[in-house]
């Protein structure tokens, strides 16, 4: 099963692409206000060209800009734009009410996260949990495929050929529990399956329990992968396997056009 890499922008139109990635930068919760100069930096791009273009951002509401500090952040139209893409993008449409029910079913907080660029993913949704147990996320916020557990679905669902291309040579040794043997990475992706739950306990990031589980579009390609966050001390065994059930559940009734693991 194949799974479509985001397409690059710079194959197009240079001025898109390049107000496209100031758009990008202002999403960052690090860098969600920025100044002219910061910006320039980040996008190695020519001071000039960058306000000609925050320029015409700010007479269409896309960016705003602040008089007194000079910095500029997302404009107000960004947020009519985010929501009505929610409402007609069916990835969220289908998924959002499994968010919910997972956070109110587990008191973890759910997301949905999808790729962002070739090697990066970004939290698109998110429903927060109540209780000790609560991870806060940000939507928006990008990370490296290989620097989260739930990384390994878009290898699994890759076709191999392009899974050799896509895993590096050197896996990043987040913390001393992430996996780093390239091999035996490969392999534990390619057992994951449309209806499985992959369940990672201070992986990636010390004192956080995830849980996550694909989801498929009608053609059976993965749009994105649903994950259950929460601390690691607040998920004791009991709760754990709640959060299995949960989750395996939420994985049958996604990918009920899948076929049977």
């Amino acid at each position: 099963m194949t799974v479509g890499k985001p397409p690059d922008g710079r194959q197009g139109s240079p001025a898109v692409d390049s107000a496209a990635r100031i758009l990008e930068l202002l999403s960052r919760y690090r860098t969600r206000t920025s100044t002219l100069s910061e910006i320039a930096a980040a996008l190695d791009l020519p001071k000039s060209t960058v306000l000609r273009i925050l320029r015409t951002l700010q007479a269409h509401s896309l960016v705003q800009h602040d008089e007194e500090t000079r910095r500029y952040q997302l404009g107000f139209f960004t947020a009519v734009l985010g929501s009505r893409a929610a409402e007609g993008l069916d990835s969220f449409t289908r998924t959002r009410p499994f968010l919910v029910e997972i956070s109110e079913r587990t008191g973890l907080t759910a997301a949905l996260v999808q790729r962002a660029s070739a090697e990066r993913l970004m939290y698109v949704a998110s429903q927060h949990g109540v209780g000790s147990s609560t991870v806060h996320i940000s939507v928006g916020n990008r990370f490296p495929m290989f620097e989260v557990s739930f990384g390994r679905w878009w290898v699994a669902f890759s076709a191999p050929e392009e899974r050799e291309a896509l895993v590096p040579a050197t896996l990043p040794a987040v913390t001393d529990r992430a996996p780093t043997d390239r091999e035996a990475y490969l392999r534990d992706c390619a057992e994951l399956r449309p209806h499985s739950v992959l369940v990672t306990r201070d992986e990636y990031m010390p004192g956080v329990f995830t849980s996550s589980c694909a989801a498929l579009d009608p053609r059976g390609q993965l749009e994105g992968v649903v994950v259950a966050l929460g601390f690691s001390q607040s998920v004791d065994d009991a709760a754990e396997r709640t959060v299995r059930t949960v989750m395996a559940d939420a994985a049958a009734r996604l990918n009920a056009h899948a076929p049977l693991d």
